[in-house]
Parts: structure tokens; C-alpha cells; sequence
């Protein structure tokens, strides 16, 4: 599964890279208070993805911190017996012809 997620990523990573070499334009923003920004178009896109994904991607940290804080305490909670419990074992049913 990791060769696969490894492959994934690689293929994100090209086609970011050509996506770049293909745009790569110089483009002209304007900032606040008359500041003028020279700069290539691939950073200002990249920069615009990276502060849209941060914002879920911090959402998505805090929900499972919280989420494996409950579940660690929700495990202390329940009392471990020293006896196991034993395996419910079928009952076979004769074959009948």
C-alpha cells in the first residue's frame, strides 16, 4: 500500500512541475497601498493552495488528537479482567440427505 501512496504522490508532483514549467509567465500584482509585486504565476497559485488546504488540514490534526484523547481514555475506563472470556463455539448441524 505504501509503494502505491508513494506513486501517488511522485504523480502529484509531476504534473505540479509541468503545470509550473508551463505557466511560467511573469505576472504584475498589485498589493495594498500601491505595492507592486513582479513575479512568476506558478507562486502566487501555489501559495493561494497551500492557505486554502491549511486551514482542513489543521481541522483535520485537531479532530484526531481529540478523537485518540477519547478513545485512550474511553480504554482506561473499561476494567480489564484477568479471566478471558471464552470463544462462543458453533453448533454443527448433522447433514440430512
Amino acid at each position: 500500500m505504501r509503494f502505491l501512496t508513494t506513486i501517488f504522490w511522485i504523480a502529484i508532483l509531476i504534473a505540479l512541475i509541468v503545470f509550473a514549467t508551463n505557466n511560467w509567465v511573469p505576472v504584475t500584482l498589485y498589493l495594498w497601498n500601491n505595492q507592486v509585486m513582479d513575479t512568476y504565476l506558478p507562486i502566487p497559485l501555489f501559495v493561494a493552495l497551500i492557505a486554502g488546504i491549511l486551514p482542513y488540514f489543521i481541522a483535520l490534526r485537531a479532530t484526531r488528537w481529540s478523537m485518540g484523547r477519547k478513545l485512550a481514555q474511553a480504554v482506561r475506563a473499561v476494567p480489564q479482567s484477568s479471566t478471558p472470556i471464552p470463544a462462543a463455539t458453533p453448533e454443527i448441524q448433522p447433514v440430512r440427505s
